[in-house]
């Protein structure tokens, strides 16, 4: 396969996979830094590089998944839920508030 349609396949099935319902999603650093490494991983991949090569990331392609990509959809979906009426129930989950405390899971 040629590099574009590795560069196609990624944006029309890997990335869309992986940011799959991403406008209901709470950023954090983790999570973008498990998106990035995810992405670092199919290019690695998609170069026929192992691990044990010991070649750096700066030097495989990197077209970093844009977060503020994820970010743009958050805010339209926030427009979306606040133009619903106030009986739809994704809009009052959306707007209840959570009480009590999270409990701790060790797994």
């Amino acid at each position: 396969m040629t590099s574009k349609t590795k560069t196609h396949v990624y944006h029309t099935i890997v990335e869309s996979t992986i940011t799959y319902a991403a406008e209901t999603w709470l950023l954090k650093t983790k999570t973008v830094a498990k998106l990035n490494s995810t992405e670092k991983d199919f290019w690695r991949r998609s170069a026929r590089i192992s691990r044990k090569d010991k070649i750096r990331n700066t030097i495989i392609k990197q077209k970093k998944m844009n977060v503020d990509d994820i970010k743009t959809k958050q805010l339209q979906w926030y427009g979306h839920v606040q133009r619903m009426g106030r009986r739809k129930i994704s809009r009052r989950s959306y707007e209840m508030a959570s009480t009590g405390k999270k409990k701790m899971r060790y797994t």
